[in-house]
């Protein structure tokens, strides 16, 4: 059984989580059509054993029709194949990472859906560890219609990428607007950067 925060047209949830969560299924946020869905992680290890890897392993704004999903991690760790934040058409997403470490072993998309949406990531004070992932961090992943993929780093956050694998600033094909800054206090750590796929509008601030 899946864990869905955010499962009903409409819905608007809420789940905090203090402790040790493991599921062998998915954990969807705001996973139903124009539904909000957030969670506040303060601590525990959370884990997703699902083996699938796509769309819906975990997904933080998974509904379509203009769904909205927050996460909030401020301690703890999460750990699962895929993690997508704005995963659906029209999906919205954002996720923060204030505290902790945040572990994807297969995919970390950034705006995964074909229609306009927006997908937000903040790195600030917590670790994305992507140092081992098995493919790609990537921004506008499907073929997209004028997504806006945003990521921010600062004030302590860490972002490390597998050096072997490219940060993609457009993975899919269209007119997206995708931008990846490093503020003061962040560390992002990669071997290279993409641009991607042709007509996106891409900007890396440092």
């Amino acid at each position: 059984m899946n864990l869905q925060v955010g499962n009903n047209n409409g819905d608007r949830s809420l789940a905090v989580i203090t402790t040790n969560f493991t599921i062998g299924a998915s954990i969807q946020v705001a996973a139903a059509n124009v539904s909000t869905g957030a969670v506040y992680q303060t601590g525990g290890a959370v884990v997703s054993t699902y083996a699938a890897v796509g769309a819906g392993v975990f997904p933080i704004g998974a509904g379509t029709a203009g769904s909205y999903g927050y996460y909030r991690i401020t301690g703890g760790t999460i750990g699962a194949t895929e993690i997508d934040t704005a995963e659906a058409n029209s999906a919205n997403g954002l996720f923060d990472i204030l505290g902790g470490t945040v572990t994807p072993t297969n995919y970390f998309h950034i705006g995964r859906g074909n229609s306009p949406q927006f997908g937000t990531v903040n790195v600030w004070g917590g670790t994305l560890n992507a140092g081992a992932i098995a493919n790609t961090i990537g921004m506008g992943t499907n073929i997209n219609q004028h997504v806006v993929a945003t990521v921010n780093i600062g004030n302590g956050g860490t972002v490390t990428n597998n050096p072997i694998k490219p940060w993609n600033m457009t993975e899919g094909a269209g007119g997206d607007t995708n931008t990846l800054t490093l503020f003061t206090g962040g560390t992002f750590s990669t071997s290279q950067i993409l641009n991607g796929s042709p007509t996106p509008t891409n900007r890396v601030i440092f």
